[in-house]
């Protein structure tokens, strides 16, 4: 037992050095419980040693994963996997999860990144445990609203491998049936197959019930069975009392009470070792060769990637070579799609040239049906004339109201036009993607990082082209020729107040001149929406 606790350390250490402790689950001991249901009290009671640190509310912030290991040498010592080979003593350690979790909590309040503890004595039990953080019903003052659902999420995906044991404290001093951490239990391990009960502070049931009818109305699903015990409490500790001093009142306890005695060899921390011990043990003679199995299975899938990936990208100045014939061959598969030629029967869509094509189609009848409309009413339009035309008149429509008309009009283009654009960006995005060649099949992190710049070089050309597009609407606006105003009337207009209201009186000529207006109008919009189109798909 002993030499394959020493062999699976190794494997865990190589596994967490290599960062792949998600993809390969070792058999270990996972501690789920309630806040305050005393499941530090019973971690410390098989260690024997104090080196959780204490607190109110939720002390347990991350998973500690506490690896012991029995040492022929007469001292006790530890290592944290976050700090390397340096050795502290066991008085050290409560004080450095401390320190430890301060630092992985600094952002979320829980965490399932890990801190984990190698311990070393000659009196160790040869056990993996990992601590979780107690399961709360709410969020208490300071905490967050979800901290409920992030403590529930750390627990069930540890426990939810096969390979790992569930250790599920209940405290025997409440209501058994309303336990969270069984609930839990059960939904990882339906059948109880790989789930060990422990029952805390029996020591503390009211006068009248029968903890044995408590226990074991739940006790039918711990298929690995369940052990009873009473650990110290905060006076014991106070008082000075050590662990030793613990475990004799507890067999006292258990031996003084009919209802325990006659099953003593379940109740009491030394039973919880034992069974801890021997549970473990067949776990990991039953889980390594189907761990080795999936390991040999995995590096036959890296066996296999790699002859894909072939070997390798060359170095120095056959690099500069290999990138450049690489690159050609994409953009030599980007023009052939672009013209046709590397088209093939097998499409079912419009690919390539032709796609865009279709688009600049779409574009050019989109933008015709966008017609003008004066908007400006007859009186108003005469008033203008009048104004502008000041003391000596006017008899020509004002180049000013013209290029107004028309700039208000062409504003409707822009719909159409940026739509056309961003259909355009987004056939090109789904475009690049969709290359299929050998440099992006064999190194996919080099076809997500091609396509990651492209992207953001496409956007940023996006941002010019639209640019030019608003720069090429107001050029068009701005511009209007005077041989192209053939307005020529004689406004005759008279301003008549009846009722405290003004209004226009116009004659038959100066209507000729909203009609000009209209059709002048319409002919520099025309002729601008015109030269949009020819100009804007290229």
């Amino acid at each position: 037992m002993e030499n394959l606790v020493k062999r699976l350390n190794v494997l865990q250490n190589s596994l967490i050095q290599a960062d792949i402790t998600k993809l390969i689950q070792l058999p270990e001991i996972i501690v789920v419980g309630e806040q305050s249901s005393g499941k530090s009290s019973v971690l410390q009671s098989i260690i024997e040693r104090e080196i959780l640190p204490k607190g109110q509310g939720i002390v347990t912030r991350c998973p500690i994963r506490i690896r012991m290991q029995k040492s022929k040498e007469d001292r006790e010592y530890a290592y944290f996997e976050h700090l390397g080979k340096k050795e502290f003593t066991l008085d050290e350690v409560s004080e450095i999860i401390k320190k430890r979790t301060e630092e992985l909590t600094e952002i979320d309040y829980v965490t399932d990144t890990e801190i984990t503890i190698d311990l070393f004595g000659p009196n160790m039990t040869n056990l993996t445990l990992v601590d979780l953080p107690g399961i709360v019903s709410i969020a208490s003052e300071g905490q967050p609203e979800d901290i409920v659902q992030k403590i529930e999420k750390i627990v069930s995906q540890r426990i939810k491998s096969n390979h790992v044991l569930i250790l599920a404290i209940t405290p025997a001093s409440n209501d058994s049936s309303n336990s969270k951490s069984v609930p839990m239990a059960k939904q990882a391990d339906p059948e109880g197959l790989r789930t060990l009960g422990v029952f805390t502070k029996l020591d503390r049931i009211e006068k009248g019930c029968n903890p044995l009818e408590m226990m074991e109305k739940i006790s039918t699903y711990f298929k690995l069975g369940y052990v009873g015990v009473v650990c110290r409490d905060q006076s014991d500790i106070i008082s000075g009392k050590t662990f030793e001093d613990q475990f004799k009142k507890e067999a006292k306890f258990f031996s003084d009470n009919d209802e325990f005695k006659q099953n003593f060899e379940i109740f009491g921390i030394p039973a919880l070792r034992n069974n801890l011990e021997n549970e473990f043990r067949k776990q990991l003679e039953k889980t390594l060769p189907i761990i080795s199995k999936e390991v040999d299975d995995q590096i036959k899938e890296v066996d296999d990637e790699l002859v894909v990936i072939g070997n390798g990208i060359p170095q120095g100045y056959y690099l500069h070579a290999y990138s450049y014939t690489a690159f050609n061959d994409i953009f030599l598969q980007i023009e052939t799609l672009m013209d046709g030629s590397g088209v093939t029967l097998l499409s079912d869509e419009l690919v390539g040239g032709s796609l865009f094509r279709q688009l600049i189609i779409d574009f050019h009848r989109a933008i015709k049906l966008v017609k003008a409309s004066l908007d400006i009413q007859e009186e108003k339009f005469l008033l203008y004339i009048l104004n502008s035309g000041g003391i000596e008149g006017s008899c020509k429509i004002p180049n000013g109201l013209i290029k107004q008309l028309v700039s208000k009009n062409l504003e409707h283009l822009k719909k159409p036009i940026f739509e056309f654009l961003n259909k355009c960006v987004e056939n090109i995005v789904k475009f690049i993607r969709g290359l299929k060649c050998g440099l992006f099949n064999q190194y996919k992190k080099i076809n997500t990082l091609f396509i990651m710049k492209f992207e953001d070089i496409l956007e940023k050309a996006k941002e010019k082209i639209e640019k030019k597009i608003r720069f090429l609407i107001e050029l068009e606006g701005r511009y209007i020729d005077p041989d192209m105003n053939f307005s020529d009337f004689k406004l005759v207009s008279y301003i008549e107040e009846k009722d405290n209201k003004k209004k226009v009186l116009i004659d038959d000529d100066a209507s000729k001149g909203y009609d000009d207006l209209t059709t002048q109008v319409i002919k520099y919009y025309s002729k601008a929406r015109e030269s949009l189109d020819e100009n804007v798909p290229k």
